[in-house]
């Protein structure tokens, strides 16, 4: 909705209250504002060391982006498996991995930053494929494990299952679990800090974005409100390069909402970001086409309960556009749960100690190639825990939800003919795979884990696992077909992406020599 008479007058006087700092060197005020987050992540709250770290993990990224290459094993097997996507199947899958290994076959990777190269290289035969921040495979940024694992099970419907579980660990330098969760809450924080009412408003009244890039925004961004802009503002002074070149290609929609008539000690956050295709289109038309032809491929809305069933956080990811959306409720950093529409500000959400548990209600709508699936009522589990040194956060998924298909096949072909091709109609296929998932692997279901580690010496890693049940049916071939008719990217769309990727990495690179300069530039008149 557009802005109110009230909140124009106030942005108004918001813009000449702030001219005169905006001609008087605003970078020097409002960068340290915008950093913080990132100084919170990389430094845990010092700016020397979060400047040092984030150096080292540019250096990195650079080596990933322009030397990524694969040795001869691990190149084969990609192109296998790529071949075989036309028709794909679970056996020809498990079949293609490298190793036996008792009962299962795998394909187990490793990588790191050597000089200009990261190789993707199989691991050595009886080496331990695993990240361990105080051993030396860990130790370093960009330190990559990998381990893909896949055997046949018998099911109790007589078809053929195959067990999946995947691990992957990634050494990430001093990007600890502690600081990471200070760098969530710095960034709340400042989210926040667009109420004018609000503490972190208030403390940083000498911080505030100058006029000439209010304007700016408001040019590109006339639906904002004065909240939006301000926080926008504060962000863009911070990283110059960076929403320069972000600005080129995607649009903010909304960021924060709040209560004109409120204390200012609650605020909801409404994170809304859409990437624009046609404005991708003068430098990478092959992605701008790409991304504008994904159309509906997934809509996925979700909430998050904690275990009285109040919401802490809504979420939405729509391929169409693309979009993304966040809401939630805070006070200085912390999510607010909110019960029958009252927002309980004396039950703050905190993962900084203990065990908790909350759980997350999906929807999914996709619509490939003229069919549309919905998927309603997807219920996944979620219990988290700090360790000394990390946390772990685990999820399952074990409730079958309601599936349902209709459409035409690439706009012509209906799914009752589909059906007539296939064993068994799409909405039994469909749910009878699902239910595969969510009631095998032993009765666990799909099971996903998170988990963070840190060494006195300061390394961290991050470490994904991932294990669920799949039944081998047409069902499954179908759709990876169909996926890779629609999903999968060509060779002109990687390079694209990978030149984009590359703009970004310097864009940030500047931006961050830009903010060591202005932390040790003498102050004018000094």
């Amino acid at each position: 909705m557009p802005p109110s008479p009230h909140r124009r007058l106030l942005f108004a006087a918001l813009l000449l209250a702030t001219a005169a700092a905006a001609a008087a060197g605003v970078p020097r005020l409002v960068a340290p504002r915008g950093w913080r987050p990132l100084v919170a992540l990389a430094g845990g709250g010092d700016a020397e060391e979060a400047v040092v770290r984030l150096r080292a993990g540019l250096r990195t990224a650079w080596t990933v982006l322009t030397g990524l290459s694969f040795d001869e094993r691990a190149s084969a097997f990609l192109d296998e498996v790529r071949e075989e996507l036309g028709d794909f199947d679970l056996e020809t899958f498990h079949r293609a991995l490298p190793e036996a290994h008792g009962p299962w076959r795998r394909l187990r990777l490793v990588a790191r930053a050597d000089g200009g190269a990261y190789t993707v290289r199989h691991a050595p035969r009886g080496a331990h494929c695993a990240v361990d921040p105080a051993q030396d495979w860990g130790s370093r940024p960009g330190d990559l494990a990998f381990a893909l694992r896949a055997r046949p099970v018998a099911g109790d419907d007589e078809a053929t299952h195959y067990l999946l579980a995947a691990e992957l660990g990634l050494g990430v330098g001093g990007l600890r679990w502690d600081r990471l969760l200070s760098a969530l809450e710095e960034s709340a924080r400042l989210l926040a800090s667009g109420d004018p009412r609000s503490p972190e408003a208030v403390r940083e009244l000498a911080r505030r974005p100058g006029t000439r890039t209010r304007l700016r925004l408001l040019e590109s961004h006339p639906h904002l409100r004065p909240e939006d802009i301000e926080v926008l503002g504060t962000l863009w002074e911070a990283y110059p390069a960076f929403g320069d070149l972000v600005h080129s290609f995607g649009r903010v929609e909304d960021l924060v909402v709040y209560d004109l008539k409120g204390s200012g000690e609650v605020q909801q956050l409404r994170l809304a970001l859409r990437l624009r295709p046609d404005l991708l289109e003068g430098h990478y038309p092959h992605l701008s086409a790409y991304l504008a032809g994904l159309g509906q491929l997934a809509l996925i809305q979700a909430q998050f309960l904690d275990p009285a069933g109040r919401v802490l956080a809504r979420c939405s990811v729509d391929t169409e556009g693309p979009r993304l959306r966040w809401e939630c409720f805070v006070r200085d950093g912390a999510l607010l749960p909110v019960e029958r529409g009252r927002i309980r500000a004396d039950l703050p959400a905190s993962a900084r100690a203990g065990e908790r548990s909350f759980r997350a209600l999906v929807d999914v709508r996709s619509r490939i190639n003229g069919v549309e699936t919905r998927v309603h009522g997807m219920q996944i589990d979620w219990r988290y825990a700090t360790e000394p040194g990390g946390a772990r956060l685990e999820a399952s998924m074990t409730k079958v939800p309601e599936v349902r298909l209709q459409g035409a096949v690439f706009g012509f072909l209906p799914v009752w003919a589909v059906d007539a091709a296939l064993p068994g109609d799409l909405d039994a296929l469909t749910r009878a795979f699902l239910t595969v998932v969510c009631r095998g692997n032993g009765g666990r279901g799909a099971r996903f884990s998170l988990r963070s580690r840190s060494a006195p010496t300061g390394a961290a890693t991050l470490s994904f696992a991932a294990s669920a049940e799949l039944l081998q049916s047409e069902l499954l071939s179908f759709a990876v077909r169909l996926a890779n008719l629609k999903f999968f990217p060509d060779d002109a769309v990687r390079r694209e992406l990978a030149a984009l990727l590359r703009a970004l990495h310097g864009a940030f690179a500047q931006d961050l020599e830009r903010f060591a300069r202005l932390r040790t530039e003498p102050r004018p008149g000094r």
